[in-house]
């Protein structure tokens, strides 16, 4: 006999903040790097002279720095979306299934099914 998978419980309050806290944490360290390169872009980096080896190596290691990062992001984000679409797609095949009862036990003039299947009706798009 398998046992049932266990799911973890949604994200704490804590958890939230943690996560608000490291993209906080982000923004505070990568935004400076974007500005480098965005001041680099308009020709405006005070101090320095863009045309300058050092100077291009600064702002090239900024963007790879920038490209890492933005690569793991989009991982995780990747994969958010891929688990969003299969859950709603799950659910969506779930909601069908609970309609389709509904549908035919008012077929069946079970009482209240008729009330139930109208009621539900009004969320579906028209067949």
């Amino acid at each position: 006999m398998s046992e049932e998978p266990t799911y973890p419980d949604p994200i704490s309050d804590e958890g939230k903040a943690a996560i608000e806290n490291a993209f906080e944490t982000l923004e505070n360290i990568l935004y400076p790097q974007m500005a480098i390169i965005r001041a680099a872009v308009n020709g405006e980096l005070p101090g320095k002279d863009i045309r300058l080896p050092s100077t291009i190596k600064e702002v090239s290691q900024a963007l790879n720095q920038l490209k890492e990062f933005r690569a793991a992001l989009m991982k995780i984000a990747d994969q958010m979306n891929d688990r969003r679409s299969v859950l709603l797609n799950r659910l969506h095949q779930y909601a069908m299934a609970y309609y389709r009862a509904v549908e035919e036990a008012a077929r069946q003039n079970v009482p209240g099914a008729q009330k139930i299947r109208d009621d539900l009706k009004q969320f579906l798009p028209d067949e």
